[in-house]
């Protein structure tokens, strides 16, 4: 004899639910459903089936029943549904929406092949999710992107995912660039006119090792790379003045800025703000940090990346090249009690490196010295380095300040933009 076994599992789930109203919290209902669950009079061991435990079966069927309506809302409203709970996203894709951005908005990318992309959102009506398929349509040229409507619950399943590329991201920001890629690209690449052909030739995380290569190749204080209608430009700076390295396609820039972000840390959908990260790249018996800054432009966005090498860091006084004359100059005021020295002069003309010098032929035990920067470029060793924070509104002024209460025998600040800072910048190194 045929069973509608589909008919037998609600009525035995309407049972369970009538039996635990009526003898909820006892041991009897527990072997009551039970039973009712097994369709007869054989006992079951908990070890044989737990998941059928009431307050979890009923939880089950209320989100059948929420999956339910919200398909039937995708079609009113003209969209695809997806259920995302057990879907296979990848890490590559979920990142494509920031975390912050996709748990305020309740909206995940959970697809991306060819060319289509693939948004699951419970919010569909949300002003911002234009926003984000602008941004990813700009970052991939000719992307279609399509809406899907799924449940509130669905997509909080999916952005549990955020926490398995918390590693992932962690392995992207440390870029391993050894002594042995270095003079592999040295070898290989002699000239900005080779550098130029071998970018359009290699992946992206080859495009971006030899474009920082190059620049430590040439002893660049900065990487400028610059969106413009037709092409993108390379310029490095050395010994102060920009030069041009390379030009390429303005078709590979969504790409190779993409990399950028993600490596640095920065949200690579958005373009519209300028952002500020960071990338450490390991040398060979070095470490360098690249200070990563973009700016939207008419034709995409400019990025600046500031190459700070540790070994900068080691330079002492008498390294520095200064002629004779400057030498003896500057070493009379550094050896001064009291006073003021301001130093100015215009980007990579290596005022930092100059400075920093200064504090390691004054950094001894005897002497408490403080910085007061933005950001902190270089980690000094026995010097307490504080960095500028606007936007919790510790500024220079409120800085330094602060500083002077901390008995210090010299103090760097890095910048005097405002009155207040200067005055009290004055009125510190009038009292010593």
């Amino acid at each position: 004899m045929l069973y509608d076994n589909d008919n037998i599992m609600v009525q035995r789930i309407e049972d369970l639910i009538a039996l635990n109203r009526q003898t909820k919290n006892t041991s009897a209902s527990t072997t009551a459903a039970k039973k009712v669950l097994m369709g007869g009079n054989r006992p079951m061991a908990d070890e044989d089936n737990p998941a059928f435990k009431l307050d979890e079966k009923m939880h089950d069927i209320e989100l059948q029943k929420l999956e339910e309506v919200c398909q039937k809302k995708a079609q009113e409203l003209g969209y695809e549904y997806i259920n995302l709970k057990g879907f296979p996203v990848g890490p590559e894709v979920l990142s494509l929406i920031p975390e912050e951005q996709a748990t305020a908005i309740k909206t995940v990318a959970f697809f991306k092949m060819g060319g289509q992309i693939r948004i699951a959102t419970y919010l569909p009506d949300h002003p911002d999710i234009h926003d984000i398929i602008a941004g990813l349509q700009r970052q991939f040229p000719g992307m279609n992107a399509v809406i899907y409507l799924s449940s509130e619950h669905s997509i909080n399943e999916a952005l549990k995912l955020y926490k398995n590329i918390a590693r992932v991201r962690t392995i992207q920001t440390n870029v391993s660039l050894t002594k042995e890629d270095i003079e592999r690209f040295q070898n290989e690449v002699h000239n900005f006119k080779e550098m130029e052909k071998r970018i359009g030739e290699v992946n992206l995380t080859e495009a971006f090792a030899l474009i920082v290569a190059m620049s430590l190749k040439v002893g660049s204080s900065d990487i400028h790379i610059e969106a413009e209608e037709k092409h993108v430009t390379i310029r490095y700076r050395v010994d102060g003045l920009l030069q041009i390295a390379a030009k390429i396609s303005a078709s590979m820039w969504p790409r190779l800025i993409a990399r950028v972000k993600t490596i640095s840390g920065l949200k690579i959908n958005v373009d519209s703000i300028p952002q500020d990260g960071r990338i450490t790249v390991e040398l060979d018996n070095d470490k360098m940090d690249i200070r990563v800054s973009t700016m939207p432009t008419s034709w995409g966005e400019s990025v600046v990346m500031r190459l700070l090498k540790s070994s900068s860091v080691g330079l002492s006084f008498d390294q520095l090249g200064l002629r004779s004359s400057s030498y003896k100059r500057l070493k009379h005021e550094i050896d001064k009690p009291q006073g003021m020295i301001i130093t100015t002069g215009p980007t990579g003309s290596g005022k930092t490196t100059t400075l920093y010098a200064v504090l390691n032929t004054l950094n001894t035990p005897d002497t408490k010295i403080i910085t007061l920067e933005n950001p902190v470029e270089y980690k000094l060793e026995g010097i307490a380095q504080s960095q500028i924070d606007h936007s919790k509104d510790y500024t220079f002024s409120k800085g330094l300040r602060a500083i002077l209460r901390q008995d210090p025998n010299v103090i760097m600040v890095g910048e005097i933009r405002d009155l207040e800072t200067a005055e009290t910048a004055v009125q510190a190194a009038l009292t010593g």
